[in-house]
């Protein structure tokens, strides 16, 4: 079976702070997998050079046989614990912050969707809930 998820001795550092240490890790396509451990373990960094949002300080991370990158970025989704959209933003920002970062970006979709759940383009964003 193919891997959908591959490191070799992957690593990230903060200054003198190892996160991750040499983490060598296979996850078969199709395979649910929960990450265990911790505070400090290492698990939120992970998921973040994962997803292309930090840069491993040595080693290799492979989605779907591909170095992180556009392609990677595609096809991996991330919901953060805490809102990394701006606090001055409203649901119309947002709109235009996604559809400049993500070249398949519908927004077409995104107003049939606000309209259809009734929300409004100018609500803030800190208003709503994830």
């Amino acid at each position: 079976m193919v891997n959908i998820v591959e490191t070799k001795n992957l690593s990230k550092s903060y200054f003198n702070k190892k996160a991750l240490d040499n983490l060598n890790l296979n996850i078969e396509s199709g395979k649910l997998v929960g990450i265990l451990g911790p505070n400090g373990s290492g698990k939120t960094t992970l998921i973040k050079i994962l997803t292309g949002l930090l840069r491993q300080s040595s080693g290799e991370a492979k989605i779907d046989g591909h170095d992180i990158g556009v392609y990677t970025k595609s096809i991996v989704s991330y919901l953060p614990d805490r809102n990394f959209l701006y606090k001055w933003m409203n649901v119309k920002d947002a709109i235009n912050f996604y559809n400049d970062f993500y070249i398949n970006f519908d927004e077409k979709k995104a107003y049939e969707l606000l309209e259809f759940m009734k929300l409004d383009k100018n609500m803030a964003i800190d208003d709503m809930s994830k």
